[in-house]
């Protein structure tokens, strides 16, 4: 399967984050709920109303379509750090929605700890690589930190944003034709289906 590396650029006011939403299926494939197929790597605390969960995961595929073309995405260690470095200079710390939806944005919200997993910390709880995002917020009101951890259609966190990328027909097309292990019949399919959307 094709993978794009993601990157932003520090200079460009609209590349980057620019919200982290809580969602049900994180992209990064890790829940504060405990699922069977996805590893646990969120905390909460009930008595401060804080839960900490990771934002990025260096090197995890996040599968995206383009038409009913399958890609997948990946952000390395060095952009997450700038990623994260950029979202708190730009003041976006406390943009949060739920389940990417602008319209459901939510106030109270506010980001209390923001760090990279590097070689600084000698336990790792979660397991996590180097290089992973991790962030707590703190939940003012009682009532939406408790429908956030307890409600299932709340399990993680997800990063929104402006990426650079190059996601081109053309470049579809090549990365078929070059960089995929397909029948020539499936190579065909799949750059009809690309080329009509």
């Amino acid at each position: 399967m094709i993978t794009y590396y993601l990157e932003i650029d520090t200079f460009d006011i609209e590349s980057g984050m620019s919200a982290i939403s809580f969602v049900d299926k994180p992209a990064i494939r890790t829940t504060w709920q405990a699922f069977e197929d996805l590893p646990k790597t969120s905390t909460w605390d009930d008595s401060r109303q804080i839960i900490m969960s990771p934002v990025a995961i260096p090197e995890v595929p996040i599968k995206r379509m383009y038409g009913d073309y399958e890609y997948f995405v990946k952000f390395s260690a060095s952009t997450i750090e700038k990623m994260m470095k950029k979202y708190i200079m730009d003041g976006n710390m406390h943009k949060v929605n739920l389940q990417h939806d602008e319209s459901k944005e939510v106030t109270g919200v506010y980001m209390v700890e923001s760090f990279i997993i590097d070689e600084r910390f000698n336990v790792n709880t979660y397991e996590l690589p180097k290089g992973t995002w991790m962030v707590s917020y703190y939940i003012e009101d009682k009532e939406l930190y408790k429908k956030l951890v307890e409600d299932p259609n709340f399990n993680g966190l997800s990063l929104e944003g402006h990426f650079n990328h190059e996601l081109s027909e053309e470049r579809l097309v090549f990365s078929i034709l070059h960089e995929t292990d397909l029948s020539d019949d499936d190579k065909y399919e799949q750059i009809l289906n690309i080329l009509k959307d």
